[in-house]
């Protein structure tokens, strides 16, 4: 075992080193939402963390709605980080619509571009 692993406990659903201290002394503690930043991985919702079934990548990542934090003030699992410190790579998120991703992040897309969305759904439902 690599002597920077040096144990492991579980927090949530989430599998932490306990030998690298340094990841777990920057973030706050609290997780802001879900990632989907892996190629080939089953996608998960922003907000509950459930797994779609299918992945990142493919073609039916585009059912649904994905949006992408630059802000840096998330790790890369979506916990958020003490001020003095920030992430670097972004996160890719995914919700089922526009409209949910407006809710959770409290922030505004354009109308024209809530609608381009839903024209490009099989089955357009506006929320």
């Amino acid at each position: 075992m690599n002597n920077m692993y040096e144990s492991t406990y579980i927090e949530g659903d989430e599998e932490i080193s306990q030998g690298i201290t340094t990841a777990i002394k920057n973030k706050t503690g609290k997780r802001m939402y879900f990632t989907s930043n892996n190629q080939q991985t089953l996608i998960r919702n922003a907000i509950t963390g459930v797994e779609y079934t299918f992945y990142t990548g493919s073609k039916e990542q585009n059912l649904l709605f994905k949006c992408v934090d630059t802000t840096g003030r998330c790790d890369s699992r979506g916990f958020k980080l003490k001020p003095t410190i920030s992430n670097s790579s972004p996160n890719h998120l995914f919700f089922d619509s526009p409209e949910q991703c407006m809710r959770y992040l409290h922030i505004t897309f354009s109308p024209e571009l809530i609608q381009k969305w839903h024209n490009s759904q099989p089955h357009q439902k506006i929320e």
